[in-house]
């Protein structure tokens, strides 16, 4: 029940914890386009091409990019273009290896999204000539609600799958050590439990030896053995002897049903009272009313 009840707790917790990550490493990337998107003028970059590179509008706009690039950790950021018939390109890209005006850039359902007009992050990681990344995409709206371009953002997704797997053997850890401390107090539980048992069992076995060897001597009173020893069948006959055996058995016996009532009375694995007790106590209350 330990080990199930644990691996249950490990399995969910292990599943919120990476969505939660997730879901904030994903915000954050967001966060980053969506603000750069804010600052870019939507106006001044509709419609640029690889012939503007040299237009205020285009160095403004490279000027904002390359201020977060140099700023903040993440792997690329710059503008994409909608050509028209599915075609999205590279636009202003300040990184120390950026991608060619006009060059195509990988599609993804999120990118098209944010020429919508919704902004999103890729929910499943991508492959172009710079390696395997994330993205988040934020449009650029022009004055009259257009999408002007789209800022992409993108982390790498080895670093992003690195997050999500040092989370998870966090979790996995904290797992394993509260299974092995629920083992634990189980064996310990159950070994007080066992040498309990034993004990009732030893007593049992004295207690039969007594009334065997009880048995034994009254047999002899009864019968008169005549093989045996003049001395031992005087004691074995003398009554004041044999009186004494039976009181050290009854008083043997008590005792034991005393011990035995008090174990079932007693929740061993709490040590609060049992069914039992609790019954026994009712019955009495209502014996007292009636």
């Amino acid at each position: 029940v330990v080990v199930l009840i644990t691996g249950l707790i490990g399995f969910v917790l292990s599943s919120q914890s990476s969505d939660a990550l997730r879901t904030l490493i994903n915000q954050r990337m967001l966060d980053i386009s969506n603000t750069a998107a804010d600052m870019l003028d939507g106006d001044a970059l509709a419609g640029l091409t690889a012939k503007d590179v040299d237009t205020p509008a285009y160095k403004e706009g490279m000027r904002i990019l390359r201020t977060f690039y140099d700023n903040i950790e993440l792997e690329f950021i710059y503008c994409i273009y909608d050509r028209g018939n599915g075609l999205y390109v590279f636009g202003i890209d300040p990184s120390d290896d950026p991608g060619t005006f006009e060059d195509p850039v990988i599609t993804t359902p999120a990118l098209v999204a944010a020429f919508d007009g919704i902004g999103g992050v890729d929910r499943e990681a991508y492959e172009d000539a710079w390696g395997v990344f994330y993205s988040s995409y934020s449009p650029v709206f022009t004055s009259d609600g257009k999408v002007a371009c789209v800022v992409a953002v993108d982390f790498d997704a080895n670093w992003y799958n690195d997050r999500l797997t040092k989370q998870l053997w966090i979790v996995l850890t904290a797992v394993f050590l509260t299974l092995a401390a629920g083992i634990g107090m189980t064996l310990m539980i159950s070994g007080r439990l066992r040498a309990r048992l034993r004990r009732v069992s030893q007593e049992a076995v004295e207690l039969g030896n007594d009334v065997e060897q009880l048995a034994r001597a009254i047999r002899l009173e009864a019968d008169g053995d005549p093989g045996t020893d003049l001395e031992s069948a005087a004691q074995d006959r003398d009554i004041e002897a044999i009186r004494e055996r039976l009181q050290k058995t009854q008083s043997r016996l008590k005792e034991y049903i005393l011990y035995t009532n008090a174990q079932a009375k007693l929740d061993l694995m709490t040590g609060a009272g049992s069914r039992n007790a609790y019954l026994e106590k009712v019955d009495h209350l209502n014996r007292q009313i009636t």
